[in-house]
């Protein structure tokens, strides 16, 4: 992975402290996500038996998405689904220069279920042989169900991929009216990561006490730092044990949460 990149950008995070101290952030199930500045280019929109494709032609430097956003939006409206039909799977088509290599991330979408109005899976991981590839996503059919379609945004998140840069080629979405034969491809399923603990028994990095080491450590680190409340962080906060509680942490936490490794 290269990794030095992606350290780059999570140092970076206390810029984006303004969202995380009102508790938003893309990388958060149930949050107000912000659809980054992208729109779909209808050079083609087609559908037949279900079946629902808009060539997107988008290309994305990973480098320049938002430190508190790295969802990109597309609009659901944009692939015209019929009424009372809702998505089984959705194909997320990307190519690029080189081997796109690993790619981490989630799938989430716009709902019209209150208060959130918003539904989001786990963090996936999946190697990306080759300049091209497909990432998929087949929402369970209660969940798909209260998809906005009308109004709302289908996102495609990326916490990182190698390759750096990418062109999403096209987005293609089956639903319930689909008669496709077509073999649905297994979600990518999240790798699970091994939490340390520190000599006393606690969880190593566990910034907001939750009991859990996750992407929320992170957050809360640049929130409470920016805020000059760095002080009254727990001693486990310190995960990379330097003896200082800092941005680095942070970034020492999101560095292990992508590769397992501190």
């Amino acid at each position: 992975m290269k990794f030095k990149k992606f350290l780059s950008g999570i140092l970076a995070i206390s810029s984006a402290a303004v969202l995380l101290a009102g508790g938003q952030t893309g990388l958060v199930s149930g949050a107000s996500v912000q659809t980054v500045g992208l729109s779909v280019q209808n050079t083609f929109k087609g559908a037949q038996d279900g079946v629902y494709e808009v060539k997107v032609n988008k290309q994305i430097d990973y480098s320049k998405l938002p430190e508190d956003d790295k969802m990109i939006g597309f609009a659901w409206k944009e692939f015209g689904i019929k009424s009372g039909e809702y998505a089984t799977k959705i194909e997320f088509n990307l190519s690029a220069s080189k081997e796109l290599g690993k790619w981490v991330g989630a799938f989430g979408s716009s709902t019209t279920v209150s208060p959130e109005y918003w539904t989001m899976t786990k963090d996936l991981e999946k190697s990306l042989s080759g300049t091209s590839a497909t990432v998929t996503w087949e929402p369970d059919a209660a969940t798909a169900k209260t998809f906005a379609y009308q109004l709302g945004d289908l996102k495609f998140g990326v916490w990182w991929i190698d390759c750096g840069q990418f062109t999403v080629d096209s987005i293609k979405v089956y639903t319930s009216g689909s008669t496709s034969s077509t073999t649905p491809a297994p979600t990518p399923t999240p790798t699970p990561t091994p939490t340390p603990t520190t000599p006393t028994g606690k969880v190593a990095g566990d910034a907001n006490a939750d009991g859990k080491l996750n992407v929320r450590d992170a957050a809360f680190i640049a929130k409470m730092l920016a805020q000059g409340k760095g002080i009254s962080l727990p001693a486990e906060t310190d995960f990379n044990g330097d003896g200082k509680i800092n941005v680095r942490d942070a970034a020492a936490i999101a560095k292990y949460l992508a590769t397992g490794k501190k």
